[in-house]
């Protein structure tokens, strides 16, 4: 009986030293989170700045207070003030009618106006520590600072239109590599920009009004599941690299034959998206919807096919839809939700078509279409994005005068490797199709002349030391 006593006791008093550390450790998280000392003391993993950045930090165009839906935009900044907090600062922004950080007066008449996104706003300083305010202060010239967080070169162009460029000397545009999704898009679809919906906007403000709500030891749960998440990522891709070395062993391709004389498959669609790379391997995601059965077709196989020869494919899931069945009425149908990876070549050097198509039990073949298309083109993994700036920016000839000189700078996080997109606009920029005022764009390649110590810890953006940086490149090429 003793010696259950002992043992229950060195259970009890481990257990009140585990919870002791877990309680000590929230608690030393939220001092740091709320002391910058304490975070020029110590450096975060990757994955705790991650879940900062993303999790506990404003995300200001979602803030409620902050930020309001347009429908042309999406969202701008809300006029009056706002506070907006980071883990490394909490600033407050002054909102005009335009919706952007900066006063009244700026919008009569500027001489420069700056396009850009969160870098350009000022994200985690103060206003007068901006490289736009700097610059203002010292070129003694009427600034416009029209940057909003996450805004691409379409939207920025977009806003352009509500501004007066009637003494527009200097546009000084600010480009970061994930403007590409969004300019990309943007000529896509026909020089318009896809918005998405005010419900579609609202659900994010809610996520960010539910990502306030604290409750003790949130922290250290939310960090486990980051974890869990990372570890379950890396698992999955080590047994799709494995499960992939078996099925090419033996898989003999087959080409498609006769693609003109194949149907479209009645009862299904499709998405596939570009979904990750891993160290040595590139994978295409593809997720779906079929008919297992309707009336007396029947679903045998699935093939997929790159620029017509058949790949190997690793099915991930394939569960039921009961939501697509009230979608199409067919209320005694079997669905089957599926998504797979397809190995891809390391290096994508030309464009890729795929060709996904389904074989029913009597033998006959169908297209299965992606978003109402036969065939999905997987473009190679770098689509000229200096190209596409260049048309967004050279389309927009009735808000630049032909005598704006443009300066572009390039922004984005200090560990990322410069991306060619500045080299690729001054080989591209002479070209005789563009305006004059792209002919003669000015390329400051800014990114070059800062460092670590010129970023904030936690976050990605620059501090101001980094404001103060550009605004000095910029100065000397204005002068």
């Amino acid at each position: 009986m003793k010696l259950f006593l002992n043992y229950t006791k060195i259970i009890l008093i481990n257990f009140l030293v585990f919870i002791f550390g877990l309680i000590l450790l929230e608690i030393v998280f939220i001092v740091y989170l709320k002391s910058s000392s304490f975070q020029n003391l110590i450096e975060l993993p990757s994955f705790l700045k991650s879940y900062v950045t993303f999790k506990v930090a404003d995300i200001i165009q979602n803030k409620e207070d902050c930020a309001k839906y347009d429908k042309e935009l999406f969202y701008t900044l809300k006029p009056g003030n706002c506070i907006f907090n980071l883990a490394e600062s909490s600033e407050s922004y002054s909102i005009n009618s335009l919706g952007v950080r900066d006063d009244e007066n700026s919008l009569i008449q500027p001489e420069i106006i700056f396009l850009g996104d969160s870098f350009t706003m000022g994200w985690g300083v103060s206003n007068e520590e901006t490289y736009v305010k700097i610059l203002e202060n010292n070129s003694k010239k009427k600034i416009l600072n029209a940057g909003i967080a996450s805004y691409g070169t379409a939207r920025e162009m977009g806003l352009l239109k509500r501004i007066d460029t009637s003494k527009l000397n200097y546009l000084i545009v600010q480009y970061c590599p994930n403007d590409f999704e969004e300019n990309l898009s943007y000529i896509q679809n026909g020089y318009k920009l896809n918005v998405s919906s005010e419900e579609k906007y609202n659900e994010l403000v809610n996520l960010e009004k539910k990502k306030s709500e604290y409750f003790f030891g949130k922290h250290l749960i939310q960090i486990y599941k980051e974890l869990k998440s990372i570890l379950f990522s890396k698992i999955h891709e080590n047994k799709l690299n494995q499960e992939y070395s078996k099925l090419t062993k033996d898989f003999v391709p087959k080409k498609l034959e006769k693609v003109n004389n194949l149907k479209t498959f009645p009862f299904g669609e499709i998405e596939v998206e570009f979904d990750y790379t891993n160290d040595s391997k590139n994978f295409l995601h593809l997720h779906g919807w079929a008919n297992g059965e309707i009336s007396n077709l029947k679903i045998a196989s699935f093939s997929f096919f790159i620029n017509a020869v058949e790949v190997p494919v690793k099915f991930t899931k394939e569960i039921e839809r009961l939501d697509l069945v009230s979608k199409l009425n067919l209320v005694n149908s079997t669905k089957i939700g599926w998504s797979a990876e397809i190995l891809l070549p390391n290096e994508i050097d030309k464009d890729l078509v795929l060709d996904v198509v389904v074989k029913d039990t009597e033998g006959k073949e169908y297209f299965i279409q992606n978003k109402n298309k036969k065939k999905f083109i997987l473009k190679k993994t770098k689509i000229n994005e200096a190209e596409t700036f260049l048309k967004i920016l050279s389309s927009e000839k009735k808000q630049i005068n032909e005598n704006t000189k443009i300066i572009l700078i390039s922004l984005f996080d200090y560990l990322l490797n410069p991306p060619d997109f500045l080299q690729d606009v001054e080989k591209l920029k002479s070209d005789k199709k563009y305006p004059k005022y792209i002919n003669n764009l000015k390329v400051i390649p800014v990114q070059e002349f800062l460092n670590k110590e010129n970023f904030l810890r936690i976050d990605k953006h620059i501090n101001p030391t980094g404001h103060k940086i550009v605004a000095e490149k910029i100065l000397e090429q204005i002068k």
